[in-house]
């Protein structure tokens, strides 16, 4: 999600982990499963997440450099694309290539087995006045399509 700020029914990590820290992600592989965290939670982890996700110290630790010493030769690693940024998954995508490891994108696997996952916020979408947004909706979203048709997409 990009954020540190999420619905419940996204409370993926914690569900998985017990994790509650505001930041961190995890890598499960066949035979082993990583916590991605920083060093705000480096003390928190040891107290909230069962012994069978192994701490990670991240960003000194990259998940690419995780995956190839972890993955085993010629793995084939899932990922929900909905939650990582195309930048994020062509980069590692390439690195991962070169290691024998391919990605592919698939549905959400904690999704498939929380039984109990919250329902999404079903609020509505509100408009800010242009005293605060600085421009009407119409002309933002006219000035998007300049933009999408001068890039020819």
């Amino acid at each position: 999600h990009q954020g540190e700020y999420v619905a419940a029914c996204d409370e993926r990590l914690s569900w998985l982990t017990g994790f509650t820290g505001s930041a961190g992600f995890a890598c499960v592989l066949e035979d082993l499963a990583g916590i991605f965290i920083d060093g705000r939670y480096r003390l928190q982890v040891f107290d909230q997440v069962a012994d069978a996700f192994t701490p990670v110290h991240w960003p000194e630790t990259q998940l690419q450099d995780w995956l190839i010493t972890n993955a085993h030769p010629s793995a084939v690693i899932g990922f929900d694309p909905w939650l990582h940024t195309v930048t994020q998954i062509e980069g590692l995508r390439i690195v991962l290539a070169a290691a024998d490891i391919a990605l592919i994108a698939c549905p959400n696997g904690v999704d498939a087995i929380w039984q109990d996952q919250p329902t999404p916020p079903s609020t509505t979408a509100w408009s800010h006045p242009e005293s605060l947004s600085g421009e009407s909706s119409a002309n933002k979203a006219s000035r998007l399509g300049t933009s999408i048709a001068t890039l020819d997409a």
